[in-house]
């Protein structure tokens, strides 16, 4: 802020200059500037093709450029994958993940922090809001905070490149509707995903509007080959 002094007629006139370059920290120069950061970014959401079912150990999901990742990185690339040979919109993060959890390896990482592109379990709200559509448009979730709530607004039952999965499918996620991490231990995510034959995992139902979406609370062997929910990252802050 800059003050200026100015005589008229033998009165003095103070003039306050406001200098956009220093609203930084409340965040009103990028908002007056560009216009579209009051908007939240629309992120899309599928479910993974039959054709790539993977089994519980992930380190044998997608081959070609996904064949050098493990675990739940495996899984991600194979959305990353899918998302591009579909001609998907990129995020402004760049990426699209995996909709599922672990517990402890590489580390223990829940959907609230992955789908922000951090690590962790438990993080909050970001400063920067989305909101998710499936690949024809229906909405899935309109916030963060709606994501998370315990239900969705229309079933993840398409493919990245739209088409209907019918009848519906069990879904690998390990992850509770909340985000959090299911069960809270490894025999809930097939050991963390890398396990294909004697371990167990939370999934989803893909044809579900509530908590069942993401957790049916129920496991299914791991020797199984199910699909995975993708999800566009959000850029968060």
């Amino acid at each position: 802020m800059k003050q200026s002094n100015l005589t008229r007629g033998g009165m003095g006139i103070v003039i306050l200059t406001l200098s956009l370059a220093h609203c930084t920290n409340y965040g009103l120069y990028e908002k007056m500037t560009d216009p579209d950061s009051l908007l939240p970014e629309t992120l899309i959401a599928f479910t993974s093709d039959v054709a790539t079912n993977p089994k519980g150990d992930f380190s044998l999901f997608g081959g070609g450029p996904c064949g050098s990742y493990s675990r739940i990185f495996a899984a991600d690339c194979a959305c990353q994958m899918m998302a591009t040979n579909a001609g998907l919109p990129m995020p402004k993060s760049g990426k699209y993940v995996a909709w599922l959890s672990s517990e402890g390896t590489p580390a223990a990482w829940d959907m609230t922090c992955r789908i922000q592109g951090k690590m962790g379990t438990g993080c909050s709200a970001p400063k920067k809001e989305a909101l998710w559509k499936t690949s024809v448009g229906a909405p899935i979730a309109s916030s963060f905070a709606r994501l998370f709530s315990g239900s969705i607004e229309s079933p993840m039952d398409r493919t990245a490149d739209g088409q209907v999965i019918s009848p519906a499918v069990q879904i690998w996620t390990g992850t509770k509707p909340q985000g959090g991490v299911a069960g809270g231990a490894a025999s809930y995510t097939c050991s963390d995903w890398s396990n294909g034959s004697s371990s167990y995992a939370t999934v989803g139902y893909s044809g579900s509007v509530d908590f069942n979406w993401s957790n049916t609370n129920t496991t299914v062997v791991c020797y199984n080959s199910l699909q995975i929910y993708c999800f566009g990252q959000m850029t968060g802050g």
